[in-house]
């Protein structure tokens, strides 16, 4: 079962918004999506995990790294995957090669670009 935060959720919500911004999806496809992801959150479809001072802990390390190049949000979902022991899914390079270099499992996706 995939597993989310809240912090995921209001990333997802965030993408989307600006992807309306861009013009990138219309208001009503925008509305429509978030519908779906709140029924599938509402459903149970995604595993639910609170992030924790430990989590918070972990993120300050991983960004604090000279190597990292970690920006905050990031190193708090890296620092989530690792301390779980999650595989994470993400369409951001760096953000995977560091993940790897961790030794943490992770999924590069493919970004959708529009039109495409």
């Amino acid at each position: 079962m995939p597993v989310i935060s809240s912090l995921s959720e209001v990333e997802f919500c965030s993408l989307i918004a600006r992807k309306r911004q861009l013009r990138e999806l219309g208001e009503r496809q925008a509305r429509e999506i978030l519908a779906l992801f709140d029924s599938h959150v509402a459903q149970g479809f995604y595993h639910r995990i609170s992030l924790t001072t430990g989590h918070f802990l972990t993120a300050r390390q991983l960004v604090s790294s000279a190597v990292s190049g970690l920006r905050t949000l990031d190193g708090l979902h890296l620092a989530a995957a690792v301390t779980e022991s999650l595989t994470m899914l993400t369409a951001d390079r760096n953000l995977a090669k560091i993940a790897r270099r961790l030794k943490s499992k992770v999924i590069l996706i493919k970004a959708i670009t529009p039109g495409a």
